[in-house]
């Protein structure tokens, strides 16, 4: 398991660095002009009680990003832009493996913790 998610984090790691191997891609994505860049994004505070549209919203944003991304850098890497972002997507979320509260890595509570509400009920 630990090799898998590695390996996926060492391939997104190539991927940014070494592009297609004509271009990489942090050279790309700053620099140039085939992209096309949206600019004027504003940030909006809004009552996060509220938000019972935000999981949904934040998955079409997520889609729309990708397909974006791929329709941005499809001028310079054409099919490889594809095989690029599948990639760096896997990687990114193999990269949460390696954090200390998700993945193998996960920390262990003391013996003498107990979690609120999970493992003893208070008696009145």
């Amino acid at each position: 398991m630990f090799f898998e998610h590695a390996l996926w984090v060492l391939l997104a790691f190539f991927v940014i660095l070494y592009g297609n191997g004509e271009y990489d891609l942090i050279t790309v994505v700053l620099t140039d002009t085939r992209i096309w860049r949206i600019e004027g994004i504003q940030k909006s505070k809004v009552d996060k009680a509220t938000m019972k549209w935000a999981e949904p919203a934040g998955a079409a944003t997520l889609t729309a990003a990708i397909i974006s991304f791929i329709i941005a850098l499809w001028p310079i890497f054409g099919f490889m832009s594809l095989v690029m972002t599948v990639i760096l997507c896997i990687g990114g979320v193999m990269c949460l493996a390696f954090l200390p509260t998700v993945g193998f890595l996960k920390m262990k509570t003391p013996e003498g913790y107990k979690e609120e509400g999970l493992s003893e009920k208070k008696n009145d």
